[in-house]
């Protein structure tokens, strides 16, 4: 009755009171373990009483029991105090719980204390201020749990069988990686990089005891970090929780434990998605610090700085950014609570290697966010972060680095400023008030000056590429333009002259980059940049290679990625005379109007580009000339070689240059006397090329009378030429003095001097060796020239005593020298004395026989000398035509070219057909258009009535002969006659019968006469009328698209070759000739045999002729017949 009367805390003290009898009525240590598995957690369950004196009871009797526990052979009922721990939520009851639990595990064998691992692990998240303890009880435990191997089924099971909540796993993975950050340090420090105060408490057990120092009872700290990194690899986490700390573990000093969080990192990472806000929030904040923490080592800030270089979405945390290029640009000095956390000792040199190595990784991020980051970003801290750069670089030293400076990062400062230059806002680039391009001035200053060495130099240009093509892509103002080209300018002029300007390398290749790709062809500051560039000859080869892309509109548009361009008019090109004046006049000072001294003093300052200057002004003047003309090139590869043709060769050309050039309009006329000068400089330079004298040459020939007279001074200045050693430019002084010694206004008594100097020199022709023989050409050759031009002047013939010894002597070179450059001098002016009338007929045979002239002529030329061959065209110009087919001395000329189709080189039949154009229509002959080089118009003279028509009708006849050389010949005879006298009535009356013979041509088995025959129909379209140019697309569209037998498989004679020798062999020699057929016909008597291999030689043929169709530009009749012709019509 009365233990039913109890109070509640009566009767917890009376359990308790027996649980106290029974522990001390045990009087063995045995004994005492198995009361204490059985009562300890329910005894200690009763702390959460609410009578305090239970509350007090227990506690004196915990104090006795943990004076009876003391053995260590006494074993303590853990796993049951854990489960007790976690489900109650009695601070009171936790605490016992954890004060026996900390003391039980060490009695623990190592399978129990594995055990308890599961049990301590689920449900780890709810351990509350304990958390410190319970983690480091953890930690205790690792020693002794073996993780299934990795990917197994236990592995993959783990988190379920450890009945490990998400909560639990990412707690247990955010205080593993804390952990791992973990560093002790000394005196009364609470933080170390990457912990914060609470964070460092945590993990040091609230500082309450040293876990970490050396002694037996405490963990072994690098140890217990790999078997923390070892469980962070188990199935317990996944990729997501595990990513953080397994990036700390990859940074660790240990390799035992960088090389599990390297394993770990590197199949996370995959699955890791690194354009998360919340992560790239995290590694910025481990960065820099954040929430008390100091920022983590600058190991891990490596592999932060590597993980930033892999997101996009970093690249939009400006403010991160900012603050990361200034850690970037500090001095060493900052990064110095890395050495003093680390508790280690370091040297100076470590140190220094650690900074570079973070500092690089730093430059490559801002590299990364320059290349990938968005437009918002990028103008948020482009003009920031390029200041910061330019500081560091000053503070370094500059254009010079001091001593032991850091010349990696250096390089990388130059590369990002480029980067970010070009991504930033524009005013980084372009100033927007008063351009005045301070950032591009300072990249090429330090190109110029930065004494870093070479691979900051790799840098350097790596940043202005950079800029160059951000600058390309902008569209500049007028203002911004003209600051552009003048900084352009002065870059040239300051490479010119290294020592002067205090530079250590030139600029010149980037600053010609810059003018082809950012100013427009038009430009004309940027085009004598190229021809500064061109004429650079001490600089790299590259240099000049630029620079004549940069003057060429073809590779100036492919440079600028504008491809495809056909039409002139697509490309604004520079106008003539400001090319002139910034050429030539804007490189002289004070005032001076006369051409020829603007032209010496511009030679003066430039006489390495001098040469370019007047080839770039003359090619604008041939375009600006042609511009608006049919004729006017394309642009392509080959434009400046067809320009300079079609100034060479194309009447209408020529005559719009000429009108061009005499044009008061802008000053034209004014530059082009300027120009004029400027070639003429060229011509007596002896170091000029060659070319520059052909220049001239044609400049004369279109000029009027008029513009010629300011040379005539300088007539003089030709002699030194005239008498040089090189041959090209010995030729076209004299051509030069010619035109200009016989102009009616000059000088005539100097010119009689200059005559008779040349005379003199010409009468030594047979004492004449090395050098003097070249004399001796030089001055037979100008002679020539002059009294040509003089007759053609004058509209007569010469007579005087002086042109008579002349002509006397030429004749004496001709016969009688064995030198052949005097030969070809001698050839030279009889060709020119007798094309423009300066000798007659009478006057030549008072001195020899025209026939001894012409058999001499023909020995050279059957060698194939192409002077000699034109010089009997030439010299066909004093003889009359007969009447009737009577033999004379013109006739007599015809056969002898006629046998010159023997000559083996094919090419040279072109040269043999021009010159019988000369012989069929004189100057008719579109031939000599381009011959008549002085003003005037052009000489009526020789008649030629029967020539041309009888030539055509024999030369069509050749073109059937069965001798292949005879019909080559021919056939590239014709072509020179249809294309040079086809409009000529004679031609036009055959063009049908031309016409048919190229068809058949076509189907000859020798290229060349395919080529001529097909350009020949080419022509012939061109020529012809419409008629004429249906029919010949007709026949050709029913040939090739028709097996049978067609005139394109030709006809045969007994000596045609069908078959290449050695193609059809018959053991003793081959079968290639319709007689050979024949015969072997004949010889096993079966007759079919001719049949077969006729119908072979006929597909032969054709097939042939499909194949010159295709190679040599028969589809463009085809192309143009189809626009307006058989074509259109039949579709």
């Amino acid at each position: 009755m009365a233990a039913t009367t109890q109070s509640p805390e009566q009767r917890e003290l009376a359990l308790i009171g027996k649980v106290e009898l029974r522990i001390a009525l045990a009087d063995s240590d045995t004994k005492l373990e198995a009361i204490l598995k059985t009562y300890l957690a329910p005894l200690l369950l009763k702390l959460s009483s609410e009578h305090v004196g239970v509350r007090n009871k227990l506690i004196s009797l915990c104090q006795h029991i943990s004076t009876r526990i003391k053995p260590q052979s006494i074993q303590l009922p853990v796993a049951a105090l854990i489960k007790q721990f976690k489900d109650q939520d009695s601070p009171l009851v936790r605490h016992f719980d954890l004060l026996y639990i900390q003391q039980g595990v060490d009695r623990l064998s190592a399978r129990d204390k594995a055990e308890l691992l599961p049990v301590l692990v689920g449900g780890i998240s709810k351990s509350g201020s304990q958390g410190s303890q319970i983690f480091n009880l953890l930690l205790r435990l690792l020693e002794s749990f073996t993780l299934p191997p990795r990917g197994s089924k236990e592995d993959l099971g783990m988190r379920q069988q450890f009945e490990v909540t998400d909560n639990d796993a990412s707690y247990l993975a955010s205080w593993l990686g804390k952990f791992i950050l973990f560093v002790p340090q000394k005196g009364t420090a609470t933080t170390c990089p990457g912990l914060n105060a609470e964070d460092y408490a945590f993990v040091n057990l609230q500082g309450k005891e040293n876990p970490w120092s050396p002694s037996a009872s405490s963990l072994n700290l690098p140890r217990t970090k790999v078997l923390a990194a070892r469980l962070l690899s188990s199935g317990l986490f996944n990729d997501h929780e595990r990513f953080l700390p397994a990036l700390f573990a990859s940074a660790d000093p240990a390799s035992t434990i960088s090389d599990v969080g390297d394993d770990i990192l590197k199949r996370a990472l995959p699955a890791t998605d690194l354009e998360g806000e919340t992560l790239v929030s995290q590694l910025f904040g481990l960065y820099f610090g954040e929430a008390g923490a100091p920022r983590v080592r600058a190991s891990l800030r490596l592999k932060i700085l590597g993980l930033l270089n892999k997101s996009t979405h970093s690249t939009t945390f400006s403010h991160h950014i900012m603050r990361m290029v200034d850690d970037g640009v500090a001095t060493p000095a900052v990064d110095g609570e890395d050495v003093v956390m680390s508790n280690a000792p370091t040297s100076n040199v470590s140190v220094g290697r650690e900074v570079t190595k973070l500092r690089s990784a730093i430059f490559q991020y801002i590299n990364f966010v320059a290349r990938y980051g968005s437009k918002d970003s990028l103008h948020a801290i482009a003009p920031r972060v390029i200041a910061r750069l330019r500081d560091f670089v000053d503070n370094q030293g500059w254009p010079r680095p001091g001593p032991n400076e850091d010349l990696t990062s250096r390089g990388y400062a130059y590369e990002v400023i480029g980067l970010l230059a070009a991504a930033g806002p524009r005013s980084v680039l372009i100033e927007t008030e008063h351009p005045n391009l301070d950032l591009l001035r300072y990249l090429f200053d330090t190109l110029a000056k930065d004494s870093s060495g070479s691979s900051i130099i790799v840098s350097v240009e790596e940043a202005l590429s950079t800029l160059l093509s951000a600058i390309s892509r902008l569209q500049l103002t007028k203002e911004e333009q003209s600051v552009l080209e003048e900084f352009l300018v002065d870059q040239m002029a300051q490479s010119a002259d290294l020592e002067e300007n205090k530079r250590l390398r030139s600029t010149r290749y980037v600053t010609i980059r810059f003018a082809n790709r950012c100013l427009p062809y038009a430009s004309v500051k940027a085009r004598w940049i190229n021809i500064l560039g061109a004429g650079a000859t001490s600089d790299r080869a590259e240099v000049r290679e630029e620079a004549e892309r940069g003057l060429s509109p073809y590779w100036h548009q492919m440079l600028n990625g504008s491809l495809g361009l056909a039409l002139p008019e697509q490309i604004l090109f520079p106008s003539f005379t400001v090319v002139v004046r910034q050429f030539f006049q804007g490189q002289t000072t004070g005032i001076i109007q006369e051409s020829m001294a603007i032209v010496m003093q511009a030679k003066a300052l430039h006489p390495q580009c001098f040469q370019h200057m007047t080839t770039f002004a003359r090619r604008i003047l041939y375009h600006e000339a042609i511009s608006v003309s049919s004729a006017a090139p394309r642009i392509d590869s080959e434009w400046e070689r067809r320009l300079d043709t079609a100034a060479e060769s194309n009447a209408g050309v020529r005559k719009a240059i000429r009108l061009r050039m005499s044009s008061e309009e802008e000053g034209c006329a004014e530059a082009s006397a300027v120009l004029v000068s400027a070639i003429f400089v060229n011509v007596t330079d002896p170091a000029s090329a060659a070319e520059s004298g052909s220049q001239l040459v044609e400049f004369l020939s279109m000029s009027p009378d008029s513009a010629l007279v300011q040379l005539l001074p300088r007539v003089n200045d030709l002699i030194p030429t005239i008498k040089s050693n090189n041959h090209a430019k010995r030729m076209e002084a004299a051509l030069t003095f010619g035109i200009l010694a016989s102009h009616l206004e000059s000088d005539r008594v100097a010119i009689a001097s200059q005559v008779s100097d040349f005379l003199a020199v010409m009468m030594e022709w047979e004492l004449a060796i090395g050098a003097a023989v070249n004399q001796v050409d030089g001055a037979t050759v100008a002679l020539g020239y002059y009294y040509s031009r003089l007759a053609f002047r004058r509209r007569e013939a010469l007579t005087g005593d002086v042109f008579v010894r002349y002509v006397v002597s030429v004749m004496e070179i001709a016969m009688k020298s064995k030198d052949i450059t005097l030969q070809a001098a001698s050839h030279v002016a009889i060709g020119q004395l007798c094309l423009f009338g300066a000798v007659t007929l009478e006057s030549l045979s008072s001195v020899t026989k025209p026939r001894t002239i012409i058999d001499k002529l023909y020995e050279t030329a059957k060698g194939g000398n192409e002077r000699a061959i034109l010089s009997l065209g030439q010299f066909s110009m004093i003889l009359p035509e007969a009447a009737d087919k009577a033999e004379n001395d013109l006739a007599y000329l015809v056969e002898q070219l006629h046998k010159l189709h023997e000559i083996r080189q094919a090419e040279v039949h072109f040269t043999v057909g021009e010159a019988m154009s000369y012989v069929a229509s004189g100057w008719q002959s579109t031939a000599l258009a381009t011959k008549l080089d002085i003003d005037g118009p052009k000489p009526d003279k020789p008649e030629r009535v029967h020539t041309l028509g009888r030539m055509t009708d024999r030369i069509l006849s050749d073109c059937s002969n069965s001798k292949p050389a005879l019909k080559k010949a021919a056939v590239m005879w014709l072509l020179c006659l249809v294309q040079f006298c086809g409009h000529l009535p004679e031609i036009q009356e055959k063009l049908e019968k031309c016409q048919a013979v190229f068809k058949r041509c076509l189907g000859d088995r020798d290229e060349l006469v395919q080529e001529t025959a097909s350009r020949g129909l080419g022509l012939i379209y061109e020529k012809g009328d419409r008629r004429l140019k249906d029919d010949l697309v007709r026949d050709l569209v029913s040939s090739f698209s028709s097996d049978r037998q067609s005139q394109l498989a030709g006809n045969v004679s007994a000596d045609t070759q069908l078959f290449e020798p050695g193609q059809l062999p018959t053991g003793e020699g081959s079968v290639s000739t319709y007689k050979d057929i024949m015969s072997l016909a004949s010889e096993v008597g079966d007759s079919s045999l001719v049949y077969r291999f006729m119908s072979m030689a006929s597909s032969n043929a054709i097939w042939s002729s499909r194949a010159a169709f295709g190679r040599f530009g028969l589809s463009n009749v085809l192309s143009d017949s189809s626009v307006d012709g058989y074509l259109s019509n039949n579709p």
